[in-house]
């Protein structure tokens, strides 16, 4: 079972990186393969629905998810909406890549305000690409990180855990 950690924040101190690799001690402490793909490796083009399919890097990261059993987006919520590097993301490696996955999301942003952001892209996973969406969504503001940028919050490291074992279940469930 291979989980893929999609991280999304180009930011250097990314919180969600940080949560993203959490997840990936947690997911492999339960037996999963995990790997990470942190898109500030990447110098993707922005998707302009040609030339960007072409790109290798393009390739290289569609070939990866598409070999994933689940993929865990961690981004940051920025203007009330995940950032837009995951969004360029999903469209960059379109259909043939997200169909029939477990997805789930974390995400980190600075206040409880936007809570709900990640619904649009739920939604757009679920009904272009018929994904699976794990319910236990973790959303962490910015007073539940240490100084670090490291996730301290019991609460929200014990629904990182429910959203891990979540994860896990559904990928190993037989869903046909």
């Amino acid at each position: 079972m291979k989980i893929v950690i999609l991280s999304c924040s180009l930011d250097p101190k990314s919180k969600s990186q940080k949560i993203g690799q959490l997840a990936q001690q947690k997911l492999e402490a339960l037996g999963a393969t995990t790997q990470i793909i942190d898109l500030r490796q990447y110098d993707l083009p922005l998707c302009d629905a040609s030339s960007c399919y072409s790109h290798p890097q393009v390739h290289q990261i569609a070939k990866i998810l598409k070999d994933a059993d689940a993929i865990i987006i961690t981004a940051a919520i920025y203007n009330y909406n995940l950032n837009a590097a995951a969004k360029n993301i999903i469209e960059l490696t379109g259909k043939a890549t997200w169909e029939n996955k477990v997805v789930a999301f974390a995400c980190a942003a600075g206040g409880m305000g936007s809570y709900m952001s990640v619904m649009s892209f739920a939604s757009t996973l679920v009904l272009d690409f018929h994904c699976l969406i794990v319910p236990q969504i973790l959303y962490a503001q910015s007073s539940q990180f240490d100084p670090g940028n490291s996730l301290t919050d019991p609460g929200a490291i014990q629904r990182l855990d429910k959203m891990c074992h979540t994860t896990l279940k559904l990928t190993q469930a037989d869903l046909s």
